[in-house]
């Protein structure tokens, strides 16, 4: 499926439901949708960017280590860890960056 289709069929979903009158329908709406996402979506996005596996290999392991300081960050100065929506990643270099706000 295309991000559109997905898309689309969320806000479809989410009319619904709400038409329904169900408790939470942007959520339930979600969870219907999501099951249409496979699991390996980000790893296999930056498989077709990375031209080699020698970058492949570079990417995940900046990635790991970014994201392992940035959690240890979270833990020693008592703050929660960021939630994946507040995760800004850079497809070069695998740079990570919390958004604040």
């Amino acid at each position: 499926q295309t991000p559109d289709s997905v898309a689309i069929n969320y806000h479809t979903k989410a009319q619904q439901l709400a038409a329904r009158n169900a408790p939470d329908p942007l959520m339930s709406a979600m969870n219907e949708v999501a099951d249409l996402i496979p699991d390996t979506v980000l790893l296999d996005h930056i498989r077709a960017e990375a031209a080699t596996n020698d970058r492949l290999w570079s990417f995940r392991k900046h990635f790991a280590t970014q994201y392992a300081c940035s959690i240890l960050a979270a833990h020693a100065l008592q703050v929660p860890a960021a939630s994946p929506d507040r995760l800004l990643l850079s497809e070069k270099q695998g740079h990570v960056v919390i958004a604040c706000a």
